[in-house]
């Protein structure tokens, strides 16, 4: 391992990591993912790094609970491990079953008709299921309310793409 300080080295190896020369030939999946650019401080990468975990694990708990919405957790996992852990980040974004989700909405910034659709009736279901079953006070339910508009807005705003692209498709396998 050699080691730099420049952003690339005479032999054409690129300094992905400070003082550390990699390869600047990476495999074509990983070659689609911009490099995260990390925190300065070690403890900020490691509290980054801990919500990130935090996070990603509240997304894949969404999958299976159904008022539990997990893309904005891996959203926000995928934000926390971009400034703390580049290997966590690539996982998040190459992941077979909602890696090609993550990278559209990062590169195109939208999602599909069918996603916003999921997305803003799992939050009302999920708030009004909350507000009915645990008989919230008034001033928790107006406050739950209000998430839930803003989320809806936000989505209704956010750019729809017609579908995700085919090879970001092509790459996790999940989408068609």
């Amino acid at each position: 391992m050699l080691i730099c300080g420049r952003s690339s080295d005479e032999d054409g190896r690129s300094c992905h990591t400070p003082g550390v020369v990699t390869d600047s030939q990476p495999d074509t999946q990983a070659a689609a993912i911009a490099e995260p650019r990390l925190a300065r401080g070690r403890a900020s990468r490691w509290l980054y790094g801990a919500a990130g975990t935090l996070f990603a694990g509240l997304g894949i708990a969404g999958i299976a609970l159904p008022l539990l919405p997990s893309t904005p957790f891996f959203l926000l996992a995928v934000g926390c491990f971009g400034r703390s852990s580049p290997r966590a980040y690539r996982w998040l974004l190459t992941n077979r079953f909602f890696g090609a989700q993550l990278r559209a909405y990062r590169e195109e910034r939208g999602a599909t008709i069918r996603s916003k659709g999921i997305a803003i009736a799992t939050v009302w279901a999920g708030i009004s299921a909350s507000i009915f079953i645990f008989s919230l006070p008034i001033v928790v339910a107006a406050l739950l309310f209000s998430i839930a508009t803003m989320v809806s807005i936000y989505l209704i705003r956010l750019r729809t793409i017609s579908a995700v692209p085919k090879a970001l498709a092509a790459e996790s396998g999940s989408w068609g």
